[in-house]
Parts: C-alpha cells; structure tokens; sequence
C-alpha cells in the first residue's frame, strides 16, 4: 500500500534535484578485496577510515539516486558522472542541479555548462558557497564582496556574474 502511495511522487519528472556527498566512517581492521574503506578526509577535517556516499534527492527530499563511493574519492569528481546516470535512469526535460560548496571547481562549472540533456535542453545549477572563502581566488567576485559583504551584519545573498554565468 505504501509503494502505492509514493509511486506518483517517485516518478514525477525531475526538475530540481539536490546532490550531496558525505563521509561514514568504518570501523574495524579487517581488510577486503575491493574494499571501499579507505583513508580519506573526514567532514570534521581529519584522516578516517570511511565509506563516501553521495545522495540525489528532489525537492520534497525523497532519494532518487545515492551511489557508495571509496572513502577516499574527491567529491568533486563525483557530481557529471552522477548526473549523467540519473538523466539516463529517470525521465528529465529540465533538470536544475544544487549543489554545495564542496562540488564547486571551475572544472565543474565548466563541465555542466557544456552538459545536454535529452531533447537538447541544458542544464541548470545553483551552486552555494561562502564569498569570503571563495574570493581570494575568483577575482570577479570581489566587487560583490565589496559592495554587499563587506559591512554586512547578518547573512547576505546575492549574485555575481563569473565567465557569462548568471541567472537566465
């Protein structure tokens, strides 16, 4: 009864996806063939035994997609492969893709802006990061930090335009 209920949910269109990655550590000394326990940078900034896992999910926060990756897998390497098998596996006319600083290279962006879709439509993203992190190394965003972030006393969101990417 429940598959009943959640199948109309389960295969709607994609339109907006979420995709992130975290770490889970292993425990255990025990060493497999093919095992994906690996040494790899922890969420907390340390070295740990520990499983990758990456996670699709829509808007309402239901799991489309999660695949384990070796603990010691760059995310940034994760997020085309990842997108090219959930607009293979699920129906997707328009797919906007939000994602979290720790996808954001210029590899990336330049990946996703070259992605099609079937039927020919691109890709969408929406990327969040933190300006002052980030600013020291785009120089285009420095304008924004200086007139918006600069005095700013509580959280400021904005847009900047970097390599003719912006809001369609």
């Amino acid at each position: 009864m429940l598959a009943g209920l959640l199948r109309p949910l389960v295969d709607q269109d994609l339109a907006m996806v979420f995709y992130d990655m975290t770490t889970i550590r292993a425990k255990g000394l025990s060493q497999q063939d093919d095992d994906t326990r690996k040494f790899g940078m922890s969420k907390e900034g340390m070295v740990a035994r520990q499983i990758m896992l990456g996670m699709v999910q829509t808007v309402d926060g239901l799991p489309r997609y999660h695949e384990v990756f070796d603990g010691d897998t760059d995310e940034l390497t994760t997020i085309k492969p990842t997108i090219e098998k959930i607009v293979k596996r699920f129906p997707a006319k328009r797919v906007i893709a939000v994602a979290d600083r720790g996808l954001l290279s210029t590899d990336n962006l330049t990946d996703l802006q070259t992605f099609s879709l079937p039927g020919g439509r691109t890709l969408e993203f929406i990327w969040q990061f933190q300006g002052g992190a980030i600013v020291t190394s785009w120089t285009s965003l420095a304008p924004f930090q200086a007139t918006q972030c600069i005095d700013a006393k509580q959280e400021v969101l904005g847009e900047a335009v970097w390599n003719n990417l912006s809001r369609p």
